[in-house]
């Protein structure tokens, strides 16, 4: 199968004096258009050991264009940076589903993507960020997941993801306030990616009651917040818990819980401003807080 895909985008300046016919004087017509199409094609392969167990194969590429922010500004002159360029890709993944009733099911699968033309940080300072097309970057990585299929009231579920994400090519950056040229060099990580995450959950069910109970563990490795690798927000675990009432009727189905997240109430980065030029990249995330929710379903 084949996608062909279009965008662009288009800027029409009518910035004014105060009506739609005086053009303020010193600033000129930002007007363009820029259009970007592709041809995507995906082809997969599904081998089947047994009625419950499958091997898979896929290939595709990819076609990411400039986002409107990135296009915003360019080094010199006004207007859209029209020179920007979509970013393409080639990925490959291969895994593994099976499924043992009354034990279990498993999903494996290992991916690589090489992409060219990375769109990535030309300048950053004042708060004002221009964006250029870079050499390749490389992921590779594995995703495991797993939950239980077993009879009685507990459930367990897990999930694991490992992933290389990298710069193939060096290249050079300004950033910062005041402003300083750098070198991102080839074997740097990208930013706001994660090595590792895990995620983990034990749950007790009562059926009689339709009650549930479940506690959850959260994982995410140390993540670098900026090209050059120069800072990274620490990794963290957390864990959270949740109890609630489910019930149904014809075609309703209502549901009460209660969360607890964070319950140690640990002090961490949850999310990071990627090369933020003020150096200001860090968002701590909540400390323990409470979620009561009430959710009602009406199935036609």
């Amino acid at each position: 199968m084949a996608t062909r895909t279009w965008s662009g985008s288009i800027s029409t300046d009518r910035f004014t004096a105060g009506n739609w016919d005086t053009v303020v004087t010193g600033n000129g017509d930002d007007s363009g258009s820029q259009k970007y199409h592709a041809t995507t094609p995906v082809a997969g392969l599904l081998y089947r050991l047994d009625p419950l167990t499958s091997l898979y194969v896929n290939y595709g590429q990819g076609f990411e264009t400039p986002t409107f922010v990135e296009l915003a500004y360019r080094n010199s002159g006004t207007g859209l940076n029209f020179d920007l360029q979509p970013a393409h890709s080639k990925h490959l993944e291969a895994g593994l589903k099976a499924v043992r009733p009354g034990l279990g099911r498993v999903n494996v699968a290992v991916f690589e993507i090489h992409t060219s033309d990375e769109i990535v940080v030309d300048t950053n300072s004042g708060g004002r960020a221009t964006y250029k097309n870079a050499g390749g970057t490389l992921r590779r990585g594995l995703e495991l997941g797993a939950e239980s299929l077993w009879s009685g009231p507990f459930e367990l579920r897990a999930a694991y993801s490992l992933l290389n994400a990298e710069f193939r090519d060096s290249y050079s950056t300004v950033v910062g306030t005041p402003s300083v040229s750098a070198t991102v060099a080839a074997g740097n990580v990208l930013p706001g990616v994660p090595k590792q995450q895990f995620y983990a959950e034990a749950a007790w069910r009562y059926a009689p009651t339709g009650f549930r109970a479940a506690a959850e563990l959260v994982h995410r490795d140390k993540v670098a917040v900026n090209d050059v690798n120069s800072e990274f927000a620490a990794s963290f675990t957390v864990v959270n818990l949740v109890g609630g009432f489910e019930q149904q009727g014809g075609r309703w189905r209502l549901s009460e819980f209660l969360r607890v997240n964070n319950v140690a109430d640990k002090a961490y980065i949850g999310s990071v401003v990627v090369n933020d030029a003020n150096g200001r990249f860090y968002e701590p995330a909540p400390g323990r807080n409470v979620l009561v929710g009430l959710q009602a379903q009406l199935q036609f």
